[in-house]
């Protein structure tokens, strides 16, 4: 549903086939970078969740750094992939 200020509204059918379309282009874009057929590599990842403010991304950059892997902040990856700029 589309969120207005005062009120929520259905979102209309194009509107939900464009989301359906990008949420498509963003697990290809995820599985292209991220996916790996080795089963143990994925078993070697950590993924942070949690609500906005939280500390992921500062924990993230710090056990990183103690772990020696890279971080990826997967935000940032899907904007600069489908966000033009």
């Amino acid at each position: 549903m589309a969120i207005l200020p005062d009120k929520e509204v259905p979102p209309s059918a194009p509107e939900k086939d464009d989301y359906l379309c990008r949420l498509g282009e963003a697990h290809a874009l995820f599985d292209a970078h991220f996916a790996e057929p080795d089963r143990q590599a994925r078993h070697r990842r950590i993924t942070l969740i949690g609500l906005r403010g939280a500390g992921k991304s500062t924990l993230g950059h710090r056990l990183a750094r103690h772990l020696d892997v890279p971080f990826i902040e997967l935000d940032v990856e899907i904007e600069r992939d489908l966000i033009p700029t």
